[in-house]
């Protein structure tokens, strides 16, 4: 029980520091969430038959949308840790940040696709409900999921470019797992359920060839938003386990 109040007050506590700065949010994402809407209206535009059967299209909205949300998580990490603003409500720049934050990042994508083939692997040559597969199976993916979250701690520090190990980040979160999981479940769930009213009324109100231009702002304005949620969830991770303040 004394597991599940803490996962809880984790969760609850990055919810609340998004929601007290959400003045700050907003002002830091409105740059990153723009250039990635303007990117993409723009392909729209030039070929909107092609938006979404375009390669190089998707992959140049992906590259960039995902260099605009390390911007973000960088600079919210350095606004909610460090008290760190920059001027005209930008996220703070922070080059070493940010390539730190996106080289580890990329490593962790990395390993759990890694990690994702071999259980698929794995468990394909196992019996079809088999004992082991139906149980087996969810265990391992809980326990990735517990291990990916204690991995993610390290993107904070790399963010405000604090010499934290990841043996210390691994010392530090040793035995916090459970309170980890409630916690990032809790954050998953609230990201899901953003989603899906990003675009379910998209697709109740627009079921026509202009889709997209309800669609792609839904859905980069639930991104940003959950990207920063689970960015607050990480800084109340680090800062309670690794630099040791109280979450209440």
């Amino acid at each position: 029980m004394m597991r599940l109040k803490k996962g809880w007050a984790l969760f609850n506590f990055a919810f609340r520091i998004l929601w007290h700065n959400r003045a700050d949010a907003l002002r830091m994402s409105l740059v990153p969430a723009g250039s990635v809407l303007g990117f993409a209206m723009l392909l729209y535009f030039v070929d909107p038959s092609g938006l979404d059967e375009t390669i190089l299209s998707f992959l140049g909205i992906l590259l960039w949308s995902t260099f605009m949300l390390v911007w973000l998580n960088v600079g919210w990490h350095r606004f909610v840790l460090l008290s760190q603003r920059s001027a005209m409500g930008l996220p703070p720049v922070s080059l070493s940040g940010v390539l730190s934050y996106g080289a580890l990042s990329a490593l962790m994508f990395i390993l759990a696709l890694g990690v994702l083939f071999v259980e698929i692997f794995v468990f394909g040559l196992l019996p079809r409900n088999s004992a082991l597969q139906m149980f087996g199976q969810p265990l391992l993916i809980v326990v990735i999921f517990a291990l990916l979250l204690r991995l993610s701690v390290m993107l904070p520090a790399a963010a405000i470019g604090s010499r934290v190990l990841l043996q210390d980040v691994w010392q530090a979160t040793r035995g916090a797992w459970p309170e980890l999981i409630i916690g990032g479940v809790c954050v998953a769930l609230v990201q899901f359920a953003l989603l899906a009213l990003a675009i379910i009324p998209a697709e109740e109100l627009l079921r026509s060839r202009d889709e997209p231009l309800v669609m792609i702002p839904a859905l980069i304005l639930a991104s940003a938003f959950n990207a920063l949620l689970f960015s607050s969830f990480l800084n109340a991770v680090y800062g309670h386990y690794v630099e040791k303040r109280p979450i209440s």
